[in-house]
């Protein structure tokens, strides 16, 4: 039987997708920062959806990975005689 990769695929598919209309747009993270305001001195610091933007990218990416990791593992388990 082999093991599924469908989902950790979608995933890893849905983490891209999210990366790239993040860095095109900052949509996520406008939106998460109208849920949470955020608190910080524009004098000093980067707009407020810029910094959550950054996190939300770092973070599907490092989901992203993860699912591919994990289709890769799956992969080469299931080539092991």
């Amino acid at each position: 039987m082999r093991p599924s990769t469908g989902f950790p695929a979608l995933l890893a598919f849905g983490c891209a997708v999210l990366v790239f209309f993040e860095t095109r747009g900052h949509y996520l993270a406008r939106l998460i920062n109208g849920w949470f305001p955020c608190r910080q001195d524009p004098a000093n610091s980067a707009p407020c959806h810029v910094t959550t933007s950054l996190a939300v990218i770092v973070v599907a990416a490092a989901v992203g990975l993860a699912a591919l990791a994990v289709i890769l593992v799956r992969v080469l388990m299931a080539r092991r005689p």
